[in-house]
């Protein structure tokens, strides 16, 4: 049996939804609400992997924390999202609110172990790009062509 952990604050938008499940289905939703770093990343990892549909995230650290556990990733086409996961490389991008491309993706990942390991390896050799010796050379390096110009 399948169960969707959601992890951090709950909206009500999401409780409006939630209240009008069937219990079968309610059943198989877990909110654990905000947790420790440490109790995140022992889910992250017993994990198959993660979803994000969020409509707003700037960059999305969590992003990068299933890809440290070799997660592969659904979210959403929005936000800085797009910027960072490339869509059938390292996750699957759907659109913002598509609830169907949603669940289509992620039936793909569960019906694909290989494609499920392949984008999980592919996010996990992206960390090295994200450290924060990385981001620091690339901020110079853009500061250095934006001033010689």
């Amino acid at each position: 049996k399948q169960t969707l952990v959601m992890i951090g604050s709950r909206t009500p938008a999401f409780d409006q939804f939630y209240a009008k499940l069937p219990p079968e289905q309610q059943g198989m939703i877990r909110h654990l609400g905000r947790l420790s770093d440490q109790l995140k990343h022992t889910l992250i990892a017993g994990s198959d992997c993660l979803l994000l549909p969020s409509r707003s995230e700037s960059f999305g650290i969590v992003i990068l924390e299933a890809w440290a556990h070799g997660k592969p990733v659904i979210a959403a086409r929005s936000g800085g999202i797009p910027g960072l996961v490339r869509d059938g490389h390292d996750g699957l991008l759907v659109p913002f609110g598509d609830v169907a491309a949603l669940s289509s993706a992620l039936v793909r990942l569960q019906t694909d172990p290989l494609l499920c390991q392949q984008m999980g390896a592919n996010g996990r050799a992206n960390i090295p790009n994200y450290t924060w010796e990385r981001i620091t050379e690339k901020i110079a390096a853009l500061y250095t062509q934006l001033t010689t110009v």
